[in-house]
């Protein structure tokens, strides 16, 4: 704290129990029972100053590269905000809201976890409108038990979804692909791989192909997304922005990004 204090600031966050002291006249101090809570709750405010689609990404391989493709998709038609790098967790994805302004139309969020009930902790800060799901492998088994639980973790992405909101999943994953035609806690809607169980929706999709809105596929999926491939994209583009357009106004060349 003394050293942030010496670099200019003049509003701190502690935790109650802490023994920590700064002396000095001209400062904020704010106590809290659990500052990491805190963060949350304020990136949350925040966040909800900005009606704008946010994109929710996680899986246990290839969310970062899931990620970027949709952010390489839709930031070539909105300003789109994504995190750094893999700042992805309790701390990342707080930091990575605090850099919304009134400029961006649209955010893709990645979400990390390595126990559950993390991505429902995150799920409650940034309330994706869509979420996405790469695939389920072994990443934390040791802490969940079974890919069967990692399943259980990764949908707590859904946490807060309702008839509104959109759950894209890899088709092709063992696990994943097993969400066709059960009955989840987690329902689906529709038909040819969208299946109604009430309000919420999941999408399976097959990473061999990435499907535009219409009858025709645009082409194959990059090598880059491999397993975790992402054909993830198609219904993305259906969300309306800040501006009041929808992603469907992304040009159908810019569909396939190079990554």
């Amino acid at each position: 704290m003394q050293s942030a204090y010496e670099n200019g600031c003049k509003t701190f966050i502690k935790n109650a129990s802490s023994s920590i002291k700064l002396n000095s006249s001209d400062i904020n101090l704010i106590e809290v029972k659990d500052t990491q809570i805190a963060l949350g709750d304020i990136a949350k405010y925040y966040k909800e100053k900005f009606d704008i689609p946010y994109i929710g990404v996680t899986g246990s391989v290839g969310k970062t590269t899931t990620r970027d493709m949709i952010y390489a998709t839709v930031s070539s038609t909105f300003h789109t905000l994504k995190n750094q790098g893999n700042l992805n967790n309790h701390f990342g994805v707080p930091l990575t809201l605090f850099n919304l302004d009134d400029s961006y139309e649209c955010a893709v969020i990645e979400m990390g976890m390595s126990h559950f009930k993390e991505i429902e902790y995150l799920a409650n800060i940034v309330n994706p409108k869509i979420g996405v799901i790469s695939n389920i492998g072994l990443s934390h088994i040791e802490n969940l038990g079974s890919q069967e639980g990692i399943l259980q973790a990764k949908m707590e992405i859904a946490t807060n979804f309702n008839e509104s909101n959109t759950l894209v999943v890899n088709g092709d994953d063992k696990f994943l692909g097993t969400l066709k035609g059960k009955n989840l806690s987690h329902p689906m809607l529709g038909e040819k791989g969208v299946l109604a169980l009430g309000e919420k929706k999941v999408i399976c999709l097959s990473p061999a192909f990435l499907f535009y809105p219409g009858p025709q596929p645009i082409g194959s999926c990059p090598p880059t997304m491999g397993e975790g491939g992402s054909s993830l994209l198609s219904p993305l583009i259906q969300m309306p922005t800040s501006s009041g357009n929808t992603l469907t106004d992304i040009p159908r060349n810019n569909a396939l990004p190079a990554i």
